[in-house]
This record gives C-alpha cells, sequence and structure tokens, in this order.
C-alpha cells in the first residue's frame, strides 16, 4: 500500500458570456441553462446549470482537479441541461476550450476564448486557476521544456484536397502522384486588442483586383471557390494515424514550434515553399502558393478571406532556418489585392509572437522603390531569388523558383532534404536544378548539375540510396519513440511495469536528450507515473493498469540503433514487459514501426537493465535529412566521377 497527498488544481468559475445560441428545449426555442464541465484526464468536475440564463450566466463555483503528474492540457466546456418530456434528458454541447496547465503555473486569472465546430469562435469565459505549490513547481518544469506559455490551446483546421494537390504538383512539372493541397484554418487570439480599428482594404483603382469585390458574378466565384478550399470533408479526424484518410483534420497549437511542425518546417518534397495568408477577425487562413496559375488561383488572398472587401492583414509568409538549426517565420505585405500598408507589419510582428511564442518573428515590407529585397544572410529560406524578367529570359518556365518572391536567401553550406524530396530527385532521373532543393547557393549548384552530368542518369534508386546513407551521413531520425505493452511476465497481469528506459546511438553511447515521457489513454498508480522511466533510481517506476503506450518526446531528433529496458526493483514482476512494440516519428501522427518482441527475456533481478534491443530504421521517414558540401563530395567520389573537376 503507498500512501500519499493528492495535488490539487483550483478552477474557479466566474461566468460565460456572448455564448453562442443554441436554443433549449426539443425546439430550441426557450433560453438556454448553461453549465460548465472540466474534463481532466479521466475525470470530469461541472458546476450547477443555471436556469434560464440563455447566452451569459454567473456561477462563482469553485472545482478542485486532482493533478495527476501526466496531462498538461484540460477542456473546459460549455454544456446546455436539455430536459425533455417523460423524464429523458440529453445534454448539448455548446462550445469549449483546452488550456494549457504548465502555461498556467503561476496563477492565471482571465478570459478564455470558447469553440465550437473546432475554430468558430463561440463565447468567452471568465475563469481563475490556483494550484498547490508542489503542482507549480512540476509544471514550471513542464512549461520550460516545451516553452508554453499561451494560457490556452489554439485549435486547427486542415483541409485536404487530393484533385487540387495533383493539378498544382501537374503544372510545376512535380511528379503529381499522391500529391494534396492544405488550407489551413487557425484562430489567432488577441486580433482585434493588436490592431484595434486598423482594416485593410483593396485599391479601387486597381479594376482587376476591384472587380474580385465589385463585381457580383465574380465575388459570388470567389466566395464558392473559399467554400470548396475550406469545407469541411466528409471524414474527419484528429490528427491520429488514422488522418491520413480524412479530408479535414482537427490539430492544436501550444507553441511557435507546434505551428512549425503543423505546415512540416515549411517544406514539401523536399523544398521550402512560400504561403498566402490573411488575417481576419475570425482567424488566420493561409495556404502554400507557387508560381505557377494554378498555384497561384488556389492561394488567392480574397480566396481565404471569402470575397471580403476588408481584412486586417494579408501577406506571403515562409519558414526559415537560421545556420544555427532554429527556425523562424518570416512575414511580409506581398499582396497585390489588399497591398497592404507598411505601417500595420509591427502589429503582424506583435500578433504572432503573441500566437507563436518560442520562435523568432520578423515581419518586413516588400513594397519600395526596391523589391528586390535582400535577406539576412545567416538565414535560408525558399527559393525566390529568380525574378520575373531573368525567369522568362533564362527558361521557358518558371520553376526555377518555387514562389517569385522579393526575397533573396542564402544557403549557408548545407541544403535540407526529406525522404520524400530524395525521391523526388530520383524521379527526374538525376535532372538537378535550383528548383528542386530548396536553397543552395551557385557552388554549390554548380556542383550538383556536375554531379548529375556524370553519374545521376547512370545510378539506379537503390544505388543512390546506398551512396547517400554512406557518403551524406543520412539517416532516419525521430522527435518522438512510442513503447506499446503487448505482453507481460505474467499474461493475466492486472498492470504493466516499467523501470526505465534508454537508447544508444551507432557508437554505442548513450542519448540523454528526452524532454519528457507521457502515458495516453493510460492511468498509471500515483507516484508511478511515465516520468518514472527517465529516473535513474532503481526503486522508481512507470505502472499502468491500463496498460497504454508510452511516448518519449526528444529535445532534438535522435537517431538510435539500439534499446535497453531495466526491471524496477520493487519486488512484483508479475507485471514486468516480455512483449512490446517501438514506434518512432517526427511530429506524433505518422509511426514508423523500429521493433517487435513477443517472449523477450528480461532479468529476474529488479534494478537490471536487460540485453541490447536492435532498432530498424525507416528510409521513408519524413524529416530532416542533412546533405553536407563534404557528403556531397563523397558522394561524388564514392560514384567514380571523373577526376577532372575542382574540389569543392
Amino acid at each position: 500500500f503507498e500512501s500519499f497527498s493528492p495535488l490539487m488544481i483550483t478552477v474557479f468559475i466566474r461566468q460565460v458570456r456572448e455564448l453562442h445560441n443554441i436554443g433549449d428545449g426539443l425546439l430550441g426555442m426557450g433560453k438556454m441553462d448553461p453549465y460548465v464541465k472540466v474534463v481532466y484526464g479521466n475525470t470530469e468536475h461541472r458546476t450547477a446549470h443555471k436556469e434560464d440564463a440563455g447566452t451569459q450566466a454567473e456561477f462563482n463555483e469553485k472545482l478542485e482537479v486532482q493533478y495527476d503528474g501526466m496531462h498538461l492540457v484540460a477542456k473546459v466546456q460549455v454544456w446546455e441541461r436539455d430536459e425533455r418530456a417523460f423524464g429523458n434528458s440529453v445534454d448539448d454541447y455548446i462550445a469549449g476550450a483546452e488550456i494549457n496547465l504548465d502555461a498556467m503555473h503561476q496563477g492565471f486569472v482571465g478570459t478564455i476564448q470558447l469553440y465550437r465546430n473546432v475554430t468558430q469562435k463561440a463565447g468567452l469565459l471568465d475563469i481563475i486557476v490556483e494550484m498547490e505549490e508542489s503542482v507549480q513547481e512540476k509544471l514550471a518544469v513542464r512549461a520550460k521544456e516545451f516553452g508554453v506559455t499561451l494560457p490556452q490551446v489554439i485549435p486547427v483546421k486542415r483541409h485536404r484536397s487530393r484533385l487540387v494537390g495533383r493539378m498544382n504538383a501537374w503544372s510545376a512539372g512535380e511528379p503529381a502522384l499522391g500529391e494534396q493541397f492544405f488550407t489551413y484554418e487557425l484562430p489567432l487570439h488577441h486580433t482585434a486588442e493588436v490592431f484595434g480599428e486598423s482594416y485593410q482594404t483593396y485599391d479601387k483603382k486597381d479594376k482587376t483586383h476591384a472587380a474580385l469585390f465589385e463585381n457580383p458574378v465574380v465575388n459570388v466565384g470567389t466566395k464558392k471557390e473559399h467554400d470548396f478550399l475550406y469545407r469541411d470533408g466528409v471524414i474527419k479526424e484528429s490528427g491520429g494515424e488514422e488522418s491520413d484518410n480524412a479530408d479535414t483534420i482537427f490539430n492544436t497549437v501550444r507553441t511557435g514550434h507546434d505551428f512549425i511542425e503543423l505546415i512540416n518546417r515549411g517544406v514539401r518534397t523536399g523544398r521550402r515553399r512560400v504561403f498566402t495568408y490573411c488575417i481576419m477577425d475570425n482567424g488566420m487562413f493561409f495556404s502554400e502558393t507557387g508560381n505557377t496559375k494554378s498555384q497561384d488561383f488556389t492561394s488567392k488572398h480574397a480566396v481565404h478571406a471569402n470575397g471580403n472587401s476588408h481584412v486586417r492583414y494579408s501577406g506571403c509568409f515562409r519558414v526559415l532556418e537560421h545556420l544555427s538549426g532554429s527556425p523562424a517565420l518570416w512575414f511580409d505585405n506581398d499582396s497585390g489585392t489588399y497591398r497592404p500598408k507598411a505601417d500595420g507589419l509591427p502589429k503582424v510582428k506583435a500578433l504572432m509572437e503573441r500566437n507563436f511564442p518560442g520562435v523568432d518573428i520578423f515581419a518586413e515590407n516588400t513594397f519600395g522603390e526596391h523589391p528586390k529585397q535582400p535577406a539576412p544572410p545567416d538565414f535560408m529560406g525558399p527559393s525566390e531569388n529568380v525574378t520575373r524578367h531573368e525567369s522568362e529570359k533564362l527558361c521557358a518556365d518558371t520553376r526555377l523558383a518555387t514562389y517569385l518572391g522579393c526575397w533573396n536567401w542564402t544557403s549557408g553550406g548545407h541544403v535540407s532534404l526529406d525522404a520524400a524530396g530524395l525521391d523526388q530527385l530520383i524521379r527526374f532521373k538525376g535532372c538537378f536544378h535550383k528548383g528542386h532543393i530548396s536553397n543552395f547557393g551557385n557552388e554549390l549548384g554548380i556542383f550538383l548539375e556536375r554531379y548529375c552530368e556524370h553519374v545521376g542518369n547512370a545510378l539506379n534508386r537503390a544505388q543512390i540510396w546506398d551512396l547517400a546513407r554512406h557518403a551524406s551521413h543520412i539517416g532516419a531520425s525521430y522527435h518522438y519513440i512510442r513503447l506499446v505493452p503487448k505482453q507481460t511476465r505474467n499474461p493475466d497481469a492486472a498492470y504493466c511495469q516499467l523501470g526505465g528506459i534508454r537508447f544508444r546511438d551507432r557508437f554505442q553511447a548513450e542519448i540523454s536528450t528526452v524532454s519528457v515521457a507521457y502515458n495516453p489513454g493510460g492511468q498509471p498508480v500515483p507516484h508511478c507515473g511515465p516520468g518514472e522511466v527517465l529516473d535513474p533510481d532503481t526503486k522508481t517506476r512507470w505502472k499502468d493498469p491500463h496498460k497504454s503506450a508510452l511516448i518519449l518526446q526528444f529535445r532534438s531528433p535522435i537517431n538510435p540503433v539500439a534499446m535497453e529496458l531495466m526491471v524496477p526493483d520493487t519486488g512484483e514482476r508479475d507485471g514486468d514487459l516480455t512483449g512490446w512494440t517501438v514506434d518512432g516519428s517526427n511530429n506524433g501522427v505518422i509511426w514508423h514501426a523500429m521493433n517487435s518482441e513477443a517472449g523477450f527475456e528480461m532479468p529476474q533481478t529488479g534494478g537490471m537493465w536487460c540485453k541490447s534491443i536492435p532498432l530498424s530504421k525507416c528510409e521513408s521517414v519524413p524529416g530532416d535529412w542533412r546533405l553536407t558540401l563534404e557528403g556531397l563530395q563523397g558522394l561524388l567520389d564514392l560514384a567514380g566521377a571523373s577526376q577532372d573537376r575542382k574540389p569543392l
């Protein structure tokens, strides 16, 4: 028997305001009877309902929530108590939100924006959150690890169109098989506060763009295009593994890095991309753009704005990578439709910093006498350094750039490719040019052309992969590793347990970059949470009666070749793991198999580590693949190219 004192979080529900009105009763004709529910882990707590309160109600009730040491997010929901005839009662959901408890470790007094249908603003909730000092300390550590400062989670909808994706890929000369096009809607917080009364509108002297709003037929067509690209699909999923088949995918953003991961670090098929965006009162709407008519047509600012003549701001943005490896977001006002004034860019920067903390934000002007803007030399960005004039002069198409923009980016000493990008290059049969690899300098471009000239068309896919692995230090890396229990020492054990877990790299050195362990769907025994597997003490353990997955998140991607597990020194042996599956992921959504065991021989003595367990790699893992100049030189050398070339 393990005694413990519960760690408590107090949520004081003050009032709800401006609720979406769903009515009351069978016909929805009466006033609503709202109440508030707090969902944390597997527990629920609720207030009393307020009869006939309608869209505004005061509660002033205190809800006590027991901190479980695992979940960092709680759901706050408003429901309508619906008592119907013959004693039947079916309560109806009104609106809700998710709050970041780790960001509230110093306490919180304020207002939470409520949403309906994921991203539709549907009311306000005034709350106070307080917690015991020991809980504050634990959550402060988590907040620092994850960089979470937002009091509430930002919900996101991603709408997928495979038809548009293939059409855009075909128009850009890229392989169309399997391509898809995403539009994103994301309700930003503090928009009205930051922008005040400031709006941007279209240039009425520009007849082409004015027709989008002044011509009723054209305006209706613009709205119909918005409806097509931003419609909720038939199949909807919440970002799980099954979301590969979904038309609309629900995601969440807690930090700026979450936003960057949401758009795959701005990279698709190995190329850095540019996005058009519109900031509206109800959120930011955006999608990838490009330099072909098809890509431009499906990413029009007026389409993002649903044909509205006024927006808060609009332009383009892209994900940059500093030479140190840290990401940044670069916004501008490159919008021919609304031509936003430069004095609004500080507002854009302030708004993005408040919604995407932990990431450097830039907001720069694209209009002026010199639209070809120099960019900071220590950042890598999309290939958009070919002007329209140069493009028409140099080649028949404009595919040297992913977007004909205003910024000249440099590459530093390396480029980034993902596995899909490498496959794409192979499908092009070695025909490298600047549009196929995101961002590199002329020296590297010349080198790649030389490489293709000598060996590109002479190597098959398997040979290129083999050379890449050996010469360019390419390997699968993961931000997350998941261990799913499948078997225990005693098959009838009512729990599973683990004393420790560690990973080793190809040099057999222990990898020590684990930032957090969590156990979604589990119900750990008190003081036996998932974080205990990271504690070197042999007497601590993770113990879960639900036998749910254990997920480890790393501060930076790792490339493990082996895993070791420790049997806890507790005297209980029935729940020791003897069977499992291990998977790796870069985004916590798509997982790749690394290991599977059944009947594995674990040590009988507590506190002992098992023998090394080999982990396999997945060549198709989506993630960053580094090709250094040294690696490319080695690639060329191994391929047996002519020796009369100049060294890099």
